[in-house]
């Protein structure tokens, strides 16, 4: 399911802030409402069938979305480009052949100079988007080429997490 991203508006047809009750009725798909402790901040309901995790503000009530997290089958689309596939469009006149860590990290610096890239993927908190990437293991005999202790590296992006809200990485 391909599903536009707008920065701090919506994810497809899902708005932030709308209840958790107007989303699964929206999504009219299988869903699995994630276990949660009451003093937990959020609650989430899965849509593996979209390939969409919703989050929810447990504090409010009714609940209501405050990010989404998407991962395969969906497509989110950001400015014409499907973040998770591996096979891109033409954007700014440009073709983007490959989603690899690195080709995706020099597109997201040219829409915002601001970002913070990790290990573990490449954050936009004036977007509110967050890209989380595969991890894939070095065996012993590269790893004996390497410098430093670090014995995986990012492949290829795994998730999109778009937040109503900015929020920054915990260390």
């Amino acid at each position: 399911m391909k599903l536009e991203i707008r920065p701090r508006e919506s994810v497809g047809p899902i708005r932030f802030g709308m209840s958790q009750n107007e989303i699964r009725e929206l999504l009219a798909s299988k869903f699995d409402e994630v276990p949660y402790k009451e003093d937990y901040l959020f609650r989430d309901d899965s849509f593996p069938d979209i390939g969409a995790r919703v989050t929810y503000d447990n504090k409010s009530q009714p609940l209501r979305c405050v990010a989404v997290m998407l991962y395969y089958p969906s497509e989110p689309i950001f400015l014409g480009k499907n973040l998770l596939n591996q096979t891109s469009p033409m954007f700014r006149g440009q073709s983007l052949l490959s989603q690899t860590s690195e080709g995706l990290e020099r597109w997201m610096r040219s829409i915002d100079t601001s970002i913070e890239v990790g290990l573990d993927g490449i954050l936009s908190k004036r977007l509110g988007l967050f890209i989380s990437f595969d991890f894939e293991d070095i065996d012993d005999e590269e790893y004996e080429n390497y410098e430093t202790e670090e014995c995986i590296y990012r492949t290829h992006p795994e998730t999109v997490t778009v937040f109503q809200e900015p929020f920054s990485i915990a260390s």
